[in-house]
């Protein structure tokens, strides 16, 4: 198994390098939420502190990797991770099915309200 402790250090570089190579932070933030299961608070702790180590879910090679698909090949972050979330609900996805949209959202609440 790779190594999934990513010190505080480690991370702020990691992610420095990942944005050199395109895509936006909030994406980033994402994929470390929904790929290494590092949520807003973790990821926000790892960016305050110095020497703080918290395990990922996936290491950082196999975001990095997924990453690269994302920038370069175009695919989608919800299909690398075969996994998007629309309203309350986590959703499998793949490349077969469209990724939910936030805009969807907004449209079925303004019906509602009709």
């Amino acid at each position: 198994m790779k190594n999934r402790l990513v010190c505080s250090e480690d991370l702020r570089l990691w992610r420095k390098r990942m944005l050199k190579m395109g895509g936006r932070k909030i994406e980033l933030d994402w994929l470390l939420d929904i790929g290494g299961g590092l949520n807003f608070n973790l990821n926000q702790n790892l960016k305050l502190y110095e020497n703080h180590y918290e395990l990922l879910d996936m290491s950082l090679s196999k975001l990095e990797e997924i990453w690269r698909r994302y920038v370069y090949e175009n695919v989608p972050l919800q299909y690398l991770l075969g996994k998007s979330y629309w309203r309350d609900f986590e959703l499998e996805i793949n490349k077969d099915v469209l990724i939910p949209r936030q805009e969807t959202e907004l449209i079925i609440d303004l019906a509602c309200n009709l």
